[in-house]
């Protein structure tokens, strides 16, 4: 039986004088909230969750991309859920849900801190998508006695030297918020359509911006942009599995063209994966070829698998991990992290 958690009280809103502490802690991040005053309202829990799957087992934690509802994982713990507990995490300000207030990044790891602390979750594997992986290592970071493990589908993206960073969160708030509050949903679709070659693939995202905050996307965004995250990884205690997925290669008469091009994406996308993660003292990155970068809608059956196989390697008590303290010499593929 599924079991839906929407209100409780003092569960995923975060403690008031934590989450303040964090923004003072925050010099950075002050700035540029400052720069976009923000309209207080009476604040919203950080997340809402639902707790779904078998009564026993190790704990799921699906942490969402920004932007999109934990519902964005259905198909793949739907698999999942058969054998462990799932706790699906629905961000504020996503899914028509009310925005709480800034600092999101801050609140939101608060939140889900607070959720695995009132359920009493032993060990649990946080599953994070995008801003969702760097959520889930943060957290990570911060209770390394209390998460078992990290499964992410991370970020590889350009992130600015630090010296570069406020001001590229600023022009990133400003492209938001500078527009027209009417053409959040025009911007956002002409933006994912030029990114996301699927259109299956591309119309379920338009879908779920449509109901997401549009200055919560914005800022978090922006707060995105400045987290040190690189800082604090190798606090994290708990092993890692990062899941590169490799957008499939155009077609060509010539297929071992083909396959040498992908080759040479897949090298390039691990490498920056290293670059990008540095300090992980256990971590597998492994790609998945032939996805989009929302695996979890066109490939959920290999996604469940990967994580499938990740839960079986934690119950391996000889399993060797490897790091991300340098990029390898050999990418491993997919299915062949080391074990």
């Amino acid at each position: 039986m599924d079991t839906t958690q929407p209100a409780r009280p003092n569960r995923g809103s975060g403690d008031a004088a934590t989450i303040q502490s964090s923004i003072v802690r925050s010099a950075c991040m002050v700035a540029l909230l400052s720069a976009f005053p923000v309209i207080s309202t009476a604040a919203a829990p950080a997340i809402k969750w639902e707790r779904r799957g078998a009564p026993s087992g190790k704990p799921l934690i699906f942490v969402p991309a920004l932007g999109v509802p934990g519902s964005l994982w259905a198909r793949v713990y739907e698999r999942l859920e058969k054998s462990n507990p799932v706790y699906v995490v629905t961000l504020a300000g996503t899914d028509g849900l009310p925005p709480g207030d800034p600092p999101h990044l801050a609140a939101t790891i608060h939140a889900i801190s607070e959720l695995i602390a009132a359920e009493d979750l032993k060990n649990p594997v946080l599953v994070g998508h995008l801003m969702g992986a760097n959520i889930a290592l943060h957290v990570a970071a911060r209770h390394p006695d209390r998460v078992g493990a990290v499964f992410g589908i991370p970020v590889v993206m350009n992130r600015p030297a630090r010296s570069q960073r406020q001001a590229e969160a600023e022009r990133i708030v400003q492209s938001y918020l500078g527009s027209e509050r009417e053409m959040w949903v025009p911007n956002m679709t002409v933006q994912i359509k030029s990114t996301v070659n699927d259109a299956v693939v591309a119309q379920a995202l338009i879908d779920m911006l449509s109901k997401a905050d549009r200055d919560t996307y914005a800022r978090t965004l922006g707060e995105m942009m400045v987290d040190p995250i690189e800082d604090i990884l190798p606090k994290v205690q708990a092993p890692v599995l990062l899941s590169i997925p490799i957008s499939q290669i155009t077609r060509s008469g010539n297929m071992a063209r083909q396959n040498e091009q992908l080759s040479v994406v897949t090298k390039t996308k691990v490498d920056a994966t290293y670059l990008l993660y540095p300090g992980l003292p256990r971590c597998d990155v492994v790609p998945m070829r032939n996805v989009s970068l929302f695996p979890m809608i066109d490939a959920p059956e290999r996604v469940a698998f990967a994580i499938e196989r990740f839960l079986k390697k934690l119950d391996d008590p000889k399993a060797v991990w490897s790091d991300t303290k340098r990029p390898p010499t050999t990418p491993q593929t997919e299915g062949e992290a080391s074990n």
